[in-house]
């Protein structure tokens, strides 16, 4: 499921729908580089750095309100960097 919701600028959008993600060739590879916190006792461990690298990636979105959230998401996704949150 995906969610999105533009509430400044122009123009105001929000839809949501259902995404089929496929992730193929290599995979997925994450990298976490962390680091431990001294002298506070409620925090163990900071996150310093995070690589994220996709290989091959298609997708396909269903059930959306909107078309033009559609065609949007697909030029925003075929950009090599993207944030994403659901």
């Amino acid at each position: 499921m995906f969610s999105f919701r533009r509430k400044s600028g122009f123009p105001k959008i929000s839809d949501h729908g259902i995404a089929d993600v496929a992730i193929a060739g290599k995979g997925l590879s994450i990298s976490i580089e962390i680091e431990a916190v001294t002298g506070k006792r409620n925090q163990v461990f900071r996150t310093k750095d995070v690589t994220v690298e996709i290989d091959d990636m298609t997708w396909k979105i269903r059930d959306s309100k909107v078309s033009l959230t559609s065609l949007v998401n697909a030029v925003l996704m075929d950009s090599t960097t993207f944030c994403t949150s659901s």
